[in-house]
């Protein structure tokens, strides 16, 4: 099994000692991070070779400037107190100037609230790192205060039902940010629209004159009474592209429910405003955990449905002809739910 790790700079060590951890242990090297050689000659040559593999696995994540620190060490412990000391050193203004970063985290433009929320993730692990105590409801509005003024009234509503510091934990206010964020997303784009429309309006006197039907307003070769097909208000069949038991809706008017009524093949729907995979079929989970706490995921018209299970789902999707396996990871299982959803947002993000 090949494992790729980026090479350690002053932004990853955090990941990257984690990463070089779980590397060492799946390798069964975890150990000689801790322990010196043995007295013992026949084990000490045993060990020495051992040692040495975990030596080069880390060393081959540093750069030229970072091997220069370890290159008189003779131990993989030696080795990795060196670097740990280099960039966990505990000194006053390094405590200082973690929190710093943590306090005034702020959202950057084009930054993602994933994005973000994984950022803060990680500087509070750095601080914890430092012995500096950072709990849920500390992250949670370190969060909220890097957020900008548009997400103010989400904070707002959180702050009516919150209550308490303690109960503000961070997943939830992440989970409620990521869908303020597409809410936010929405709005943008209804008003960009309106505002293309108001646009038309005003540049009523400059509207072409069609010379074909003789009304303002579009040119001949857009002319509806000489091109009936372009007429969007033309009434349309229904339709749904389907491919292997996946299907993409084209059609608006009709319900997923109307959708798999019609059509009893389907077994799933590519929905791109759903934020995660779900299914009501517990037989589709390939793995799967039960929920031990109440969670809900809202549906389009407003009401709540109990998820009450998460894990693997294994989908075949034909593409150009070709049998892809698809695995849908951290796929909800959602009883009250009449049809399967592939989420679009968790496929991008996944690439």
């Amino acid at each position: 099994m090949s494992s790729k790790i980026d090479k350690l700079n002053v932004n990853n060590f955090h990941a990257w000692k984690q990463k070089i951890q779980h590397l060492l242990a799946l390798k069964d090297l975890s150990e000689f991070i801790e322990e010196d050689c043995p007295e013992d000659e026949e084990s000490a040559s045993i060990w020495s070779k051992r040692d040495k593999k975990a030596q080069a696995i880390i060393g081959l994540t540093l750069s030229d400037d970072l091997l220069e620190n370890v290159r008189e060490v003779e131990t993989t412990k030696a080795m990795w107190k060196t670097i740990c000391d280099v960039f966990e050193r505990h000194t006053l203004l390094n405590k200082l100037s973690a929190r710093r970063k943590f306090y005034t985290a702020t959202k950057e433009e084009g930054e993602s609230t994933l994005q973000f929320a994984n950022r803060i993730r990680q500087l509070a692990s750095t601080l914890k790192s430092m012995n500096v105590h950072i709990d849920e409801s500390e992250m949670a509005m370190a969060m909220l205060n890097g957020l900008p003024d548009v997400y103010d009234p989400l904070i707002s509503a959180l702050d009516a039902v919150s209550g308490q510091d303690e109960n503000l934990k961070f997943d939830y206010v992440k989970s409620r940010v990521m869908q303020e964020e597409q809410r936010i997303e929405i709005r943008t784009g209804q008003a960009t629209a309106k505002a293309e429309a108001a646009a038309l309006i005003s540049a009523k006197n400059e509207r072409p004159k069609c010379a074909h039907c003789g009304k303002l307003g579009h040119p001949e070769d857009r002319c509806w009474k000489k091109h009936p097909h372009l007429n969007p208000h033309k009434k349309r069949n229904n339709t749904a592209f389907v491919a292997n038991n996946i299907v993409c809706l084209v059609a608006k008017h009709d319900s997923y429910a109307d959708q798999v009524a019609k059509n009893p093949d389907i077994k799933w729907i590519i929905d791109s405003g759903c934020s995660n995979h779900m299914t009501h079929d517990k037989s589709s989970f390939s793995a799967y955990s039960l929920v031990n706490k109440r969670e809900y995921v809202e549906l389009g018209n407003g009401n709540k449905a109990r998820i009450v299970g998460k894990g693997t789902v294994e989908v075949t999707i034909d593409v150009n002809g070709q049998k892809n396996l698809c695995k849908l990871t951290q796929a909800m299982h959602v009883p009250d739910l009449n049809y399967s959803l592939i989420s679009v947002p968790t496929l991008d993000r996944k690439h």
